[in-house]
């Protein structure tokens, strides 16, 4: 990864997100889908913006605590157009964070 392209990632912490894990989001990649990144217990996966689906070429995911799986999916789902926003660069990151929703 150049130092350009990692301009281009943002990590969020738990305390912003309500999410139990650390979450990156990115900024449009033409060769994949909206994506938002996480990491639990050692084991990296991503989730898709549009549908919420795990995105991974195995199922290691299915290793990680389903609260957090689940606490993944509602963050998507309460903050997907921001984040396909973010995603397609129509937005930047401070817009972001003020328009993202954090779980309860």
């Amino acid at each position: 990864m150049s130092i350009e392209d990692a301009y281009l990632i943002d990590r969020i912490n738990p305390t912003h997100t309500g999410v139990d894990v650390p979450l990156w989001i990115s900024c449009e990649d033409s060769d994949r889908i909206p994506q938002v990144k996480a990491e639990a217990d050692g084991i990296s996966f991503a989730i898709a913006i549009d549908d919420q689906r795990f995105l991974s070429d195995d199922n290691d995911y299915l290793k990680i605590s389903t609260s957090v799986l689940i606490q993944l999916q509602m963050w998507v789902r309460l903050n997907r157009q921001a984040l396909l926003d973010y995603w397609k660069l129509r937005i930047d990151t401070a817009s972001f964070l003020r328009l993202m929703i954090r779980l309860p």
